[in-house]
């Protein structure tokens, strides 16, 4: 189609050329696409295409002259749309003359009407300067091929001469949306790790522009699987969370904190030329905290959709969690810690005080996937640290109830500390899931102990965390 229109075209040409007689008074324009028209060829919509017209005026007249241009015929496509004004600007160039005066030499717009190029000055002579065109493909307003005419003219000052000569027009814009989608962690990927302190910005960025005929744009976000670990665990879809931001010039949507969802999501929807949208993930505890330790990977496609295309982006999309198996031991107003693990308990009593009752509570924070035990070692029997004397053993009792997460505490109900020895106070779920216990110690003193001393007591005691 393209080619027959050009075919026309200069036949047209060719015919206005062949038919023209030369005077001694006349004013040429060439350009490299050939006699009677300037073709940019095809201009996308990220390229400034620019093309040459030389402009040559013979004249024989003693009065100064002037040379114009003027848009005969308004550059439009086939659909009948106007070309924008700043899609093709044009200047002469300084210095491409010999004599006389050039105007429009600051690259602007085709304006309409009759405007200036040259002038002769008092004293004419014939001359020649150049035009460089160029065709904007960023600021095109419609796509297709667009075609104009514009007539150039030399005058005399009084009139009497006047020569004219048409250069048809030619710019094939073939427009595409430019689309481009970047990762906060490298090109194409975002990798989470957790946990991290200070924890950075984890997103994917999509930008678009040149929707210069102002077709709606959709952005499509789409799990291809939830991510999964080398041992086939599949991340919680509410262990990460995402919300987008930015996407100002059109409609947004999951603006607040969202699941992972391997169904596609529309995200955003504009008619805007260019915009930018951020989608943000983040850390929710929690469900990331119970998640086991490894690399979780997966590919989320972005899809872009506009003017019946769609532009189609696979990102890597990774969450590493950092393997994490410790003991967190909150010691209770008579419980001091005196090392990695090692804690005294104490207690002041008199004679016949009645019972004394002291609590502590200890976490297991595990996302190793595998069981463990919490253990216990009472190292001596409660002692006076003045006289050194020691409370019978069969009167310190304790008992461990589980407060959160999965597992068996093994002294439900209150039974003599065993001393001297280490013995398993927490035995976890076959998951290794997380928990929390309640450790309990009650001294029970009666009249029938009324032969203790009175004073402050202390007994060191351990707390270890091993796998099983």
């Amino acid at each position: 189609m393209r080619l027959f229109k050009y075919t026309m075209m200069m036949m047209a040409v060719f015919l206005a050329v062949a038919g023209k007689v030369y005077a001694i008074n006349d004013i040429n324009v060439t350009t490299n696409s050939g006699p009677g028209f300037l073709d940019f060829g095809v201009v996308s919509s990220t390229q400034n295409v620019s093309e040459n017209a030389n402009v040559a005026m013979q004249y024989d007249g003693s009065l100064p002259y002037n040379v114009y241009y003027e848009v005969v015929q308004n550059f439009t496509n086939g659909a009948g749309i106007t070309l924008d004004p700043d899609a093709l600007t044009f200047h002469t160039v300084v210095g491409s003359n010999q004599y006389g005066i050039l105007h429009h030499t600051t690259d602007g717009p085709i304006q309409m009407g009759q405007q200036i190029l040259y002038s002769s000055g008092a004293t004419p002579h014939n001359d020649d300067f150049d035009i460089l065109y160029t065709a904007h493909g960023p600021e095109a307003n419609g796509a297709g091929i667009f075609t104009g005419v514009i007539r150039y003219k030399m005058l005399s000052v009084d009139g009497n001469i006047q020569v004219t000569e048409d250069l048809i027009v030619i710019i094939d814009f073939d427009l595409d949306l430019v689309v481009t989608v970047t990762g906060s962690t490298s090109s194409s990927l975002v990798h989470m790790v957790y946990p991290q302190n200070p924890t950075p910005e984890h997103a994917f960025t999509i930008s678009f522009s040149g929707n210069t005929t102002g077709q709606e744009v959709k952005i499509i976000q789409d799990f291809v699987t939830m991510p999964q670990s080398g041992n086939g665990t599949y991340l919680n879809n509410q262990a990460v969370k995402f919300h987008t931001a930015l996407g100002n010039n059109g409609t947004k949507y999951y603006t607040s904190p969202s699941v992972l969802s391997i169904a596609p999501q529309l995200l955003y929807t504009s008619m805007a030329p260019s915009d930018t949208l951020k989608v943000i993930f983040e850390f929710f505890p929690p469900y990331i905290g119970n998640q086991q330790a490894g690399t979780y990977i997966t590919t989320v496609t972005y899809k872009v959709e506009w003017a019946g295309n769609v532009y189609l982006f696979d990102m890597q999309f990774e969450v590493e969690i950092l393997p994490i198996f410790e003991l967190v031991v909150t010691p209770g107003a008579n419980v001091q810690q005196t090392g990695d693990g090692a804690y005294i308990l104490g207690i002041d009593l008199t004679p016949l005080s009645g019972n004394k009752e002291i609590t502590m509570t200890t976490a297991v924070n595990s996302n190793l996937g595998t069981s463990y035990k919490v253990m216990h070692n009472m190292m001596t029997p409660l002692t006076n640290v003045t006289t050194s004397f020691q409370i019978p053993n069969n009167l310190l009792k304790f008992k461990t109830e589980l407060l959160t997460g999965l597992g068996n505490p093994q002294y439900p109900v209150l039974i003599q500390v065993p001393m001297g020895v280490t013995v398993p106070v927490l035995i976890s779920h076959f998951s290794g899931a997380s928990a929390s216990m309640r450790i309990t110690y009650r001294l029970a003193l009666t009249s029938a102990t009324s032969g203790i001393e009175g004073g402050e007591y202390r007994a060191p005691f351990v707390l270890t965390l091993i796998p099983d």
